[in-house]
């Protein structure tokens, strides 16, 4: 058996299988089923081609023209429905090398099928319909649009020119003119080609299967090498030593595999694909960086201008899922301005389509979807539509889940404006990496600054204790002076002493808010009704109010009761609307209102969070319509002695979070995109039916 016929069976039993893969799959497009044909008819001429070469039969010799002859008729086919073409020319083409295939079909099974005039009409016909068949492909090429459809298409003509000038070079083999028989190797490889073509879809894709194709090639080879010098020249007729050799060949070949891949592929890379070797050395290298950053918005910037650095990046973006689960906030971005915030409420969809641990969500992807999808269901392509619609908020063709564990902690998104497929799937996989370990690190500083926090107000609590007796002692022998002056003082004088008492009563009423924010909080809860509650507040509070501003309440109905201590909360409500009448001008509205907290739903927080169960709290909101808080000052408003007022103390936020969090609730800020003012709320926790906490 000659090396022809055993690539010959190879090959029909590869083309074979390709047909079959393609009628077993569930949906099938035209372009499938001619793909599929178009295997069977190569199947055939492989089978044929084989049996001739080994029987060396008469009837294999005529077989192998026939099936030959049906050959352009299935690539004509198959052009066609790939191409989507529906003009008249290629559906002449295909009904003539259809009658054209059917005529030398019926004579090859004549007597005209031992002529050799009639294997020449045969050779005359099929070739140039080949060469035709591929000239389709570049027909196409020149009115096409789009850079990454065109460049399949030409990717798609060189290979099946490549591919019959090597069967026509086995045909001259045959002739006598020795010439390697790689026509059979071609066909199989073109086969796979077009394979790829069909199912991956994604051009960038087909360029890393060259390149890893490139890679087993030269890996091949050079193992080849290797076992050939090891094993070949021992010769035959010492077969201990023959084995031997072939140990020691296979030992080396298993230490050398894995450097000698990484090696090939690497320089493979940088010299056929330098744009995608750049980009995923770029990825390895923020791995690094991003590990030594000390803060979110660190981490962010790191992400941000390592992408800018590259021109196949348009637009990038990097969110953080903020502590309630409620949104993703951005943290940095290049490029048009992608949307603050992504509310999961609103952008439901995407956070079910994080539910997949598929490495990011593609822009290209959804859309090939909703294109080809004409059956699918309606709920469907809404949701695909939806988390288009969300892509785009965000400027974002490519958005990589940043995970740690099962949970999804933020977004980094990217975009290529130039190509609508950007990265090929390694890259993806880099970029996808370098998301789970930015996501580890903004973990790690979170966890970091939580320690700080905690560290920070031991030490300023110890430190409160002492320095406020070392305070109080001569201050109070400072107001006993001024006052036991005061009595024989000159009227001219009083005026100053009073000025100093006025300021010791000042100084000691920091220094009791320094102490009550130091000492540990023991509260006294009972079961309260929350809008009875927080109306008390509103009254005391209106007694205050300056002239102009106008306290509106807005109860919430059928709330349940909290476990409170009335006096320490009507302490944080009271801080909380002094700051915001502080706050306004003339004629402006603070407005407060209670009601369930307004978490997402158990099913999208489990898309984020796993295992994570939604907020059952209370939310007392408190807002107004005044300037708000200034972004830079947002982080520093619960700091201990933090302030802008001339004289406040910047203790009143802090002491009130300390009394929140001793009733096991929180005191949060919140952002109010596109509004006016600043937000806060209360949340507290519930009496459950059987009085305990829940």
């Amino acid at each position: 058996m000659n090396l022809q016929a055993q690539t010959a069976l190879f090959a029909a039993f590869i083309t074979l299988a390709a047909g079959l893969a393609v009628i077993m799959r569930r949906r099938r497009t035209r372009a499938w089923i001619s793909f599929a044909l178009l295997n069977f008819t190569l199947f055939v001429w492989q089978v044929s081609t084989f049996l001739r070469d080994v029987a060396e039969e008469t009837l294999y010799y005529r077989l192998a023209l026939a099936a030959a002859a049906l050959v352009p008729a299935a690539s004509f086919g198959f052009f066609r429905a790939f191409l989507e073409r529906r003009d008249a020319l290629t559906r002449n083409l295909v009904l003539g090398s259809l009658v054209i295939g059917g005529l030398l079909l019926a004579g090859s099974v004549s007597p005209l099928g031992d002529k050799r005039v009639y294997h020449l009409l045969v050779g005359v016909y099929v070739f140039p319909a080949l060469y035709a068949c591929t000239a389709m492909a570049w027909w196409a090429r020149r009115s096409e649009a789009s850079a990454v459809a065109s460049t399949r298409l030409l990717y798609l003509f060189v290979g099946g020119v490549l591919v019959v000038s090597l069967n026509l070079l086995d045909v001259l083999a045959r002739a006598g003119i020795r010439v390697p028989p790689l026509g059979n190797v071609g066909v199989l490889v073109y086969i796979y080609f077009l394979s790829q073509m069909l199912f991956r879809y994604r051009l960038v894709d087909l360029q890393d299967l060259v390149a890893k194709g490139l890679v087993v090639g030269v890996l091949a080879v050079l193992l080849t090498v290797i076992f050939s010098v090891l094993t070949v020249w021992v010769g035959g007729d010492r077969p201990g030593m023959f084995f031997f050799n072939a140990l020691v060949a296979s030992v080396v070949i298993l230490l050398l595999f894995a450097p000698m891949r990484d090696a090939i592929e690497t320089r493979t890379r940088t010299l056929f694909f330098p744009r995608a070797a750049a980009l995923t050395e770029l990825a390895s290298n923020l791995e690094n960086r991003v590990a030594t950053a000390v803060e979110p918005r660190d981490i962010a910037g790191v992400l941000v201008s390592g992408f800018c650095s590259l021109d196949r990046v348009t637009a990038v973006s990097v969110y953080l899922l903020d502590e309630d689960a409620e949104a993703f906030e951005r943290l940095g971005y290049h490029g048009e301005p992608p949307a603050a915030r992504i509310e999961l409420l609103r952008h439901r969809a995407l956070a079910d389509g994080l539910r997949s641990h598929a490495p990011a969500l593609l822009r290209e992807t959804l859309e090939r979807e909703l294109e080809e999808g004409e059956d699918l269901p309606i709920e469907e392509r809404e949701h695909r539509e939806r988390v288009l619609s969300s892509l785009s908020d965000m400027q974002a063709s490519a958005c990589f889940p940043m995970r740690v564990g099962d949970e999804v902690t933020g977004l980094l998104n990217l975009d290529d404006s130039a190509r609508a497929e950007a990265y090929a799937q390694d890259e993806i996989e880099a970029i996808a990496r370098l998301a789970q370990r930015a996501a580890l690190a903004a973990e790690t500083t979170r966890l970091f600054e939580r320690r700080e926090e905690r560290q920070r107000m031991a030490s300023l609590g110890e430190m409160a204790a002492s320095l406020a007796h070392e305070i109080r002692n001569p201050l109070g022998a400072i107001k006993g002076a001024a006052q036991y002056l005061d009595r024989a003082a000159e009227e001219q004088d009083r005026e100053f002493l009073g000025i100093i008492v006025e300021e010791a009563d000042r100084l000691n009423g920091v220094v009791e808010k320094f102490l009550d924010y130091a000492r540990p909080y023991s509260v006294e809860p009972q079961s309260t009704e929350v809008n009875r509650l927080v109306e008390r507040s509103i009254e005391i509070a209106h007694a205050d109010l300056p002239e102009g501003i106008t306290l509106e309440f807005r109860p919430g109905a059928d709330l349940p009761d909290v476990p409170a201590d009335a006096e320490r909360l009507h302490q944080v409500f009271l801080n909380l609307i002094r700051n915001a009448a502080e706050a306004l001008e003339q004629n402006g509205r603070i407005w407060v209102s209670t009601g369930r907290q307004r978490s997402v739903p158990a099913a999208l927080l489990s898309a984020l969070r796993p295992g994570r169960e939604p907020g059952g709290k209370v939310e007392i909101r408190v807002w107004d319509n005044g300037p708000g808080i200034p972004a830079a000052n947002r982080t520093k408003v619960f700091t201990p002695f933090f302030t802008t007022k001339e004289q406040g103390t910047g203790l009143g936020l802090a002491i009130s979070r300390r009394i929140v969090e001793a009733h096991d609730g929180d005191l949060l800020l919140r952002g109010r995109p596109g509004r006016k003012g600043a937000l806060f709320v209360v949340r507290l926790p519930v009496v459950a039916s059987r009085g305990t906490l829940s």
